[in-house]
């Protein structure tokens, strides 16, 4: 199986090759990397991101799948070799589905997102397949603040609750700069989930469903 995907990668074309990690740099030199592109477009599937990232334009609220990592992250110094591989596979995949892709990695999560042209749900559902991943989120990626965040979660409440009438909010606050904590962003979203859907109920024990909100480096994540 190795071989054969090595094999894959070798026939692209080199402009598009995928560049390796340097050795032993694990989740830092990953976070190095360059977006990967597939297909047409790539300028356009990074506007938002850059965006954002320069200072301009609000981040616009994006459909996005999230990788989480099993126990690849584990490894030691030879993490980064895995690390390749499995996102030499993922390119692989997204590849063969056509469309356009970027694909973000840090924090032990790799983030796709897609152009217009992009199932993201069939994505979600191939990379379930793919060996090292412990679990697939689809979810949206907004504006790192509150106002952004609660304007996601109006915006697909159904879909994030899924049908569920037990529910709990999940805030992890990896940028420790965000002016609220933790347990006052899951207070601020689960508030707004009960006024906007008849029904729910606030179980922190056994909930049907948890809504995540993970606040990263450069925006929020919200996923059911």
């Amino acid at each position: 199986r190795l071989e054969r995907l090595l094999d894959e990668e070798k026939d692209e074309p080199r402009a598009g090759r995928f560049r390796p990690f340097a050795r032993g740099r694990g989740e830092r030199a990953a976070r190095g990397n360059q977006p990967l592109h597939h297909g047409g477009g790539g300028k356009s599937a990074r506007r938002g991101a850059d965006a954002n990232e320069n200072g301009g334009q609000k981040m616009q609220m994006k459909k996005i799948v999230l990788l989480k990592y099993g126990e690849l992250v584990l490894k030691g110094l030879n993490r980064s070799y895995f690390d390749n591989l499995l996102l030499r596979r993922v390119r692989v995949l997204l590849k063969a589905m056509g469309g356009t892709y970027e694909t973000d990695y840090a924090q032990s999560t790799l983030c796709i997102r897609g152009g217009e042209d992009a199932d993201m749900d069939a994505v979600a559902a191939r990379m379930k397949k793919v060996f090292g991943v412990a679990s697939v989120c689809v979810g949206y990626e907004c504006e790192k603040d509150m106002e952004a965040i609660r304007r996601t979660i109006a915006a697909h409440a159904s879909e994030l609750l899924r049908g569920a009438s037990r529910f709990k909010c999940v805030a992890k606050r990896s940028d420790k700069r965000f002016p609220l904590g933790s347990p006052e962003i899951c207070a601020e979203c689960g508030a707004l989930l009960l006024s906007l859907l008849p029904g729910l109920t606030v179980d922190v024990t056994e909930p049907e469903v948890c809504v995540t909100i993970e606040i990263r480096d450069r925006a929020a994540f919200v996923h059911g």
